[in-house]
């Protein structure tokens, strides 16, 4: 921050459902328009801020004012906090407790050998293996205990989801990194589940189902079996992909120009609805259809790169819905000039 007198001071609390949080205490001679960007989600989730004058008006419910100099009281800072928790951009549903990312992360280093019960030093040994990694644990190995808890619930929905991390991580260790990156095209690809592709939207659900981590250590050969059948979908949904995409492709550059007339007509309305004497403009909420649907349609490419077909904003075996609006739309702008002009008329 600028002109601050200190530098921030961070603090850690739980609220009454066991979820940390951090809030970010600052002091500062004068108001900042900086102070009211949101605290990066790694260093806290509210801003508690000290200034001897007034607090302009209009804050985000994140940010609490305390006016004057004097040293804050711990108990006057912990009320704040938590009465701007919950109104935090980060703010946290109640969910599981930290002792449970704990187990499952811990848990996760067992494999290939079955679950084993934790140890006294399982959140240590967690931290320890956090800090030689980047990412989403690094914080865990930097923290102290207080932010250690409050980052599980920050960068993994569940205990499940963290000890899939873990796994992933050992995974990576073992040199499996194409292997993650295969499954990371088929968690992404969007497949729609009719039609001429529900054979492929079925074997990349069952694929997905198939390769997860723990299915790598404690099954290896039905793990390489679902790996050949994934690298095998991959080529197969690639070529559909590319095939879907270039019709998407032809489709919006015809549509674009058979929108054309309609494109036209909406400046035309526009400058009836400006001008009508009777205060009653029409057609406002299919131009704002149309000039949407245009925008969504100018926005696909013409080609793409076959390597990353995968997603594109466009999903295999799905038209975008943007095609049809514009139709309706443009029709509705063309129907509402001619009522404006037969008003004119009259």
């Amino acid at each position: 921050m600028e002109r601050v007198d200190a530098p921030p001071e961070r603090r850690f609390y739980v609220d009454p459902f066991g979820t940390a949080f951090a809030v970010e205490v600052v002091t500062v001679p004068v108001w900042d328009r900086s102070l009211t960007v949101a605290p990066d989600v790694r260093q806290a989730d509210v801003r508690l801020v000290v200034c001897p004058e007034p607090a302009p008006a209009g804050l985000p419910g994140w940010l609490i004012p305390i006016e004057g100099s004097d040293i804050v009281k711990d108990d006057r800072i912990a009320s704040l906090a938590s009465r701007a928790w919950l109104r935090s951009p980060y703010h946290r549903e109640p969910g599981a407790l930290p002792a449970d990312f704990v187990v499952a992360g811990f848990q996760a280093f067992c494999p290939p050998h079955p679950p084993c019960p934790p140890s006294p030093q399982a959140r240590e040994t967690l931290a320890t293996f956090a800090r030689r990694r980047g990412g989403a644990f690094a914080p865990l190995g930097e923290e102290g205990r207080d932010g250690f808890d409050r980052w599980l619930r920050v960068a993994w929905r569940s205990p499940e989801h963290f000890a899939r991390a873990v796994l992933a991580e050992r995974m990576a260790e073992a040199g499996e990194r194409e292997a993650l990156d295969l499954v990371a095209f088929l968690e992404e690809a969007e497949v729609w589940p009719e039609g001429d592709t529900i054979a492929l939207a079925d074997q990349r659900r069952s694929l997905i189902e198939r390769l997860t981590p723990l299915r790598y250590f404690a099954d290896p050969g039905g793990w390489d079996e679902a790996n050949d059948q994934a690298i095998e979908w991959r080529a197969a949904y690639q070529v559909a992909y590319l095939a879907h995409f270039r019709r998407v492709a032809r489709l919006a550059t015809d549509t674009l120009a058979g929108l054309l007339p309609a494109i036209t007509a909406s400046e035309v309305l526009r400058a009836f609805n400006r001008n009508d004497r009777n205060g009653q403009p029409v057609g406002n909420e299919a131009l704002e259809r149309l000039r949407r649907a245009v925008a969504e349609i100018g926005e696909i490419p013409a080609n793409l790169d076959p390597g990353r077909a995968r997603t594109a904003g466009i999903t295999l075996g799905r038209f975008p819905g943007a095609f049809a609006d514009a139709r309706l739309a443009a029709a509705a702008v063309l129907a509402a000039v001619e009522v404006q002009r037969r008003r004119t008329m009259v």
